[in-house]
């Protein structure tokens, strides 16, 4: 499988909005926004399409970057199908790739709910668990801790 990382394309918009709005239930942050789209057109945000020939296997996505300080928090999706098939690891690898090769940064991180699927997906992707945030997050009456995750470009 040659899987590549190309723009977001316009014909993977709603596969990417709903990743959007799944993640959402287990954002850290508790996400507000009124459309899904909103996360897509924020500034210093990038987002990718991950294709084996012409077939969307996932995307990928970097926000909040700060260009200065060569950061980036990261997010990743599978496509349904694909799912359980071992290519979340194999899309970070690749994300991770192509934000130190190609768009130079220097860390990339990612928050996670206390024991959501991101936590294994974090750790999978080759990001180091730094600390816990306490009660960052209040979801269905009661607050809930969030994990950070790292990744430093050595060298």
């Amino acid at each position: 499988m040659a899987i590549q990382l190309v723009r977001l394309r316009e014909v993977d918009l709603p596969m990417a909005m709903q990743f959007i709005v799944e993640a959402q239930q287990w954002s850290p942050t508790g996400q507000s926004f009124t459309h899904p789209m909103e996360v897509l057109q924020q500034a210093n945000s990038l987002w990718y399409s991950a294709l084996n020939e012409d077939e969307l296997l996932g995307i990928v996505g970097f926000a909040g970057i700060s260009w200065p300080d060569g950061c980036a928090d990261v997010s990743l999706g599978i496509v349904p199908k694909w799912r359980g098939r071992n290519l979340g690891r194999v899309l970070a690898q690749l994300q991770n790739d192509y934000a130190f090769n190609e768009l130079r940064l220097h860390r990339l991180q990612m928050l996670a709910l206390e024991g959501s699927p991101s936590c294994k997906i974090a750790t999978r992707a080759g990001l180091t668990y730094e600390g816990t945030l306490k009660g960052c997050r209040f979801k269905g009456g009661t607050y809930h801790n969030a994990n950070i995750y790292a990744l430093v470009k050595e060298g």
